[in-house]
């Protein structure tokens, strides 16, 4: 994924952003990773990041 993620981005798109979460990762945290993210953050500060969850 980072490398398309990449790939669309030198090709002048923009994103809303993209957060990777591990298949290992307990269903329950990533859901409160990314409560927290929306909680605590706005939108516009993720645009064209990606982020890998859990988040440090």
């Amino acid at each position: 994924m980072p490398a398309h993620f990449r790939a669309f981005r030198n090709a002048g798109m923009d994103s809303s952003g993209v957060f990777l979460i591990p298949q290992s990762l307990d269903v329950g945290i990533a859901i409160e990773e990314l409560l927290f993210i929306w909680l605590a953050s706005e939108a516009w500060e993720w645009v064209n990041q990606l982020v890998w969850l859990p988040y440090e």
